[in-house]
């Protein structure tokens, strides 16, 4: 290597970033949210709407990180299945039935609670750590967000 100087500068580099998904990228995550929360989603059913196939998941409130959910809480996403058409909206998972998910959420422009940018978060139960969400501890995820029961 012509200057040792610029790998090792390099390397001290890449160590100050932060982790793909530790505190200042969760909050990154979550800025646009006025509502956080871990839920599961009990059903989910799509429909016609405006040209558009919109898909309406009834979530079981787990765990409230920040904000009020509503009793009944319903998210809307874009993207489903109505009647063998499928629609598909790249770099957005659809919830699905039976998953839990940390969610960032917001009022869209109809006033249903939707996710924001990279708001659907699966959780997983992961051996020896327990449930975690984009490889973290959840509660760890939770502690860094700032919130909740």
């Amino acid at each position: 290597m012509k200057n040792p100087f610029l790998a090792v500068a390099a390397l001290i580099g890449l160590a100050a970033l932060p982790p793909a998904f530790g505190g200042a990228a969760w909050l990154d995550l979550a800025r646009n949210s006025t509502l956080q929360v871990v839920g599961r989603c009990d059903s989910r059913s799509s429909r016609w709407e405006q040209h558009a196939i919109y898909s309406y998941c009834e979530v079981t409130v787990l765990r409230t990180v920040r904000g009020s959910p509503d009793p009944g809480l319903v998210v809307r996403q874009r993207g489903g299945e109505v009647d063998g058409i499928v629609q598909r909206i790249s770099h957005t998972p659809l919830l699905e039935p039976g998953g839990t998910y940390l969610l960032f959420l917001a009022r869209d422009a109809a006033g249903v609670w939707s996710p924001t940018a990279r708001g659907v978060n699966r959780v997983v139960e992961t051996d020896g750590l327990g449930e975690t969400v984009g490889g973290e501890p959840l509660d760890e995820v939770i502690r860094q967000l700032g919130g909740g029961s």
